[in-house]
């Protein structure tokens, strides 16, 4: 940055920054620094719009034979490091799923399924739906619903 006569030139530098001229190194980053906490909830906004990005998600489609039709539920799927798309996606489809997204860079998946048995078959240990859990506390502590008595025939 020069400056004479009550004008300023600037003009940018490597990476987007603004270089000062007769200053040897000196970059001031355009956009000014970005705070520490900033870092880490701008990863869990990111986090966050992609899992609810999902939503739009069309309920998956299980033409297999022996795969139930339900309610169609989200489910974060992990797999093994170096796991290739094609093969997570046949591990989903095989157990009842339809794949939405997956990362391979760090082998998730998010993965939609109408069938009930779908966690069981691609592992429990490995696929998480936090539908299927709120569904399944709401049917815990739901009271038992008495049926309507029905009118005796004559």
């Amino acid at each position: 940055m020069s400056t004479g006569h009550g004008v300023a030139t600037v003009r940018l530098g490597v990476a987007g920054s603004i270089a000062r001229t007769g200053t040897r190194g000196t970059c001031i980053p355009v956009g000014g620094p970005v705070s520490l906490l900033a870092r880490p909830l701008r990863a869990a906004v990111c986090t966050v719009l992609v899992l609810s990005g999902c939503v739009t998600a069309g309920p998956a489609v299980a033409d297999e034979p022996g795969c139930a039709q339900g309610r169609s539920l989200r489910y974060v799927v992990t797999f093994d490091r170096g796991t290739s798309e094609a093969a997570a996606r046949g591990q989903i489809s095989d157990a009842c799923g339809a794949t939405t997204v997956y990362y391979p860079q760090i082998a998730v998946a998010v993965a939609t399924s109408g069938d009930p048995g779908f966690g069981a078959r691609i592992g429990l240990d490995r696929a998480f739906s936090a539908q299927a859990e709120r569904l399944a506390a709401q049917r815990a502590t739901d009271p038992v619903k008495p049926q309507p008595a029905r009118a005796a025939l004559p």
